[in-house]
């Protein structure tokens, strides 16, 4: 029987578990537990176990921790486990309270994170709609997130308004993905419909299934918001009202952009948003780059890449921590043999 470990790297805050709680849960579920090594016995961040097999208690635990902002990575014993990436250092353009799962995850492979944010969050150039829906969401039939970061500065604008979260409580609630709803669930809040695809097509494929045209939306994003998204929605005969709860403004500060140029170079970079590519490029141009492997996080990302002179050299097609670095594994491991041969 195949035995798969369990590691756990430490992000956002968050405790790990303590394994020795965890493990007589576990026994108590009737699993068989193979190894369980306290925090202190491993690397700082990570901890790990070893079982006979993924089964249905194992998976309800990981997806717990994960809800903590805690990375999981499950593998096979023959998959070779943690360290896939061991002395490799990756340059991470994520802002930075995005960045620490991605940072713990590299971490957990063995490479060392190096991190630049490009891009940061910052308020709507005018915050009256924003304030003006969370005064009014009572009113909708349904709230539509299209990020975490959307969900996150709209309760900030809930409780600014005298609400909490309650204030939802009426409304049907939508995500565009699985970190998007994963936000909502921090919060006490349980999105009724999740995108299986990130973006425009997914979320107005999503709401033309469950939403109804006698209904009136909100649909909760950047600035500026989605035009296409807007237009598909309105196409499909549907009442939605749009507010922008944050803009990304892109750039990265110079002086560690200075920093970064005398040090050792990174060997890789991950680059999540065509505004990340802006943000870094205007700085450290794409001649930089020739000798990195470069992974962009999306096909939009990818063709931003494209159009600057610098293209990706693998494109992962989930938005998800684990899926990024896995691309990047996969990246790694294919150079290395190509080396090798």
């Amino acid at each position: 029987m195949t035995r798969r470990a369990v590691y756990y790297a430490k992000a956002g805050g968050a405790e790990v578990p303590d394994l020795r709680l965890v493990a007589r849960t576990v026994l108590t579920d009737g699993e068989q537990l193979l190894a369980a090594r306290a925090p202190s016995d491993l690397p700082p961040g990570i901890c790990a176990r070893l079982y006979d097999a993924w089964s249905p208690a194992l998976r309800a635990e990981a997806e717990r921790v994960e809800a903590l902002c805690i990375p999981v990575r499950v593998v096979a014993e023959a998959g070779g486990g943690t360290g896939r990436l061991r002395g490799m250092r990756v340059l991470v353009t994520r802002a930075q309270e995005q960045s620490e799962a991605t940072q713990a995850l590299l971490r957990l492979e063995g490479a060392e994170p190096v991190p630049l944010p490009a891009i940061r969050f910052e308020a709507p150039c005018d915050g009256a709609p924003l304030a003006a829906a969370a005064a009014k969401v009572s009113r909708y039939d349904y709230v539509a997130f299209t990020s975490p970061r959307g969900v996150e500065r709209f309760i900030d604008a809930l409780a600014l308004a005298g609400q909490g979260t309650f204030a939802l409580k009426s409304a049907r609630i939508f995500a565009v993905g699985d970190a998007t709803a994963r936000s909502l669930s921090r919060l006490g809040l349980e999105a009724q419909g999740v995108a299986a695809r990130q973006g425009a097509a997914g979320l107005s494929r999503l709401l033309k299934e469950r939403a109804a045209t006698q209904e009136t939306g909100l649909l909760v994003g950047p600035e500026p918001p989605d035009g296409d998204l807007r237009r598909a929605l309105h196409g499909a005969g549907l009442t939605v009202d749009s507010v922008a709860a944050y803009r990304t403004v892109p750039g990265v500060d110079p002086k560690a952009a200075v920093a970064l140029r005398q040090g050792p170079w990174p060997q890789a970079a991950l680059f999540y948003s065509p505004s990340a590519v802006r943000g870094t490029l205007a700085t450290l141009p794409p001649a930089l780059w020739r000798g990195s492997r470069i992974v962009a996080v999306g096909p939009t990302t990818a063709e931003a890449l494209r159009v600057a002179g610098l293209a990706p050299d693998a494109v992962a097609e989930e938005p998800s921590d684990a899926a990024v670095v896995d691309t990047l594994v996969d990246l790694w491991q294919k150079h290395s043999l190509k080396e090798e041969g």
